[in-house]
């Protein structure tokens, strides 16, 4: 029966996304980016503890993007040629973030006990949001690992 697990259009042959993945990318990838987004704007709590995210609209909204981004090529609603377009703005907008968080990781890890520790973990679920679902494109489809196709078509 095509795309019963894994979206629409899908062989017998392909391989699917397991529902509890796809629902783990919507916790952690989607929605708790966009929750740590929402908690920097209003309260400016790592820009008074570490250093600023956020520091002018522009980059908010570059930041604002990645879960937006991660939105589109999880639902597959859109092209597919956009979503890869989406998939790879929030590779590289959640690396950096991953690279400005990195010296509070293990600070976040203790405190992820409490739910205030995974917001500094946001930038890395989305991460590996984008790549997991990067990677499993490529398997389900087919498709180059850059979004503008083959170099030999």
């Amino acid at each position: 029966m095509p795309g019963r697990l894994g979206g629409p259009g899908l062989s017998e042959g392909q391989p699917r996304s397991l529902p509890s993945l796809r629902l783990f990318h919507l916790a952690f990838g989607i929605c708790l980016p966009a929750a740590a987004l929402a908690a920097e704007w209003g309260t400016r709590w790592c820009a008074r503890a570490y250093v600023d995210p956020l520091p002018n609209p522009w980059i908010g909204a570059l930041a604002a993007g990645v879960p937006l981004a991660n939105l589109m090529q999880w639902s597959r609603w859109f092209p597919a040629r956009a979503a890869d377009w989406a998939n790879s703005f929030a590779l590289i907008v959640s690396f950096g973030y991953c690279l400005l968080f990195l010296p509070i990781v293990p600070a976040a890890l203790i405190l992820s006990v409490f739910a205030v520790g995974l917001l500094p973990l946001a930038p890395f679920f989305a991460f590996y949001t984008a790549w997991c679902q990067r990677r499993d494109r490529l398997t389900r489809d087919g498709a180059s690992l850059l979004p503008f196709g083959d170099s030999s078509a």
